[in-house]
């Protein structure tokens, strides 16, 4: 019995239909997007807010301005799905609102 499921798996088509499906998983693995990036336009549009909102005088204005993209982010994520965001959602969005923001200057939007 053993021999002939060896014998089995040892043909070139079964060879191949494996290592396809381990090829697909693998892809979808690495294709994966974080939740956050689902959010992306309401976070562009939060840190656009704060650039506007928050003056560059403004006592330590980097952290007044995370503040505040975070606050409109929930605002708005409340406004558009009608319930507030995850609390793991909104850790995700915290730790990656800078890398939105350094996207957004670097394309010449902010």
């Amino acid at each position: 019995m053993k021999t002939q499921l060896l014998e089995l798996l040892a043909q070139p088509a079964i060879i191949t239909a494996l290592a396809g499906l381990a090829a697909y998983l693998i892809a979808k693995l690495f294709t994966a997007k974080p939740a956050w990036q689902q959010y992306q336009g309401l976070m562009i549009t939060a840190v656009k807010a704060a650039e506007k909102m928050i003056p560059d005088d403004t006592f330590n204005a980097g952290l007044a301005r995370a503040d505040y993209a975070l606050k409109e982010f929930i605002r708005q994520y409340e406004d558009t799905y009608a319930m507030h965001p995850t609390t793991a959602l909104v850790q995700e969005v915290r730790a990656n609102l800078p890398i939105v923001h350094d996207m957004v200057e670097a394309n010449g939007t902010l």
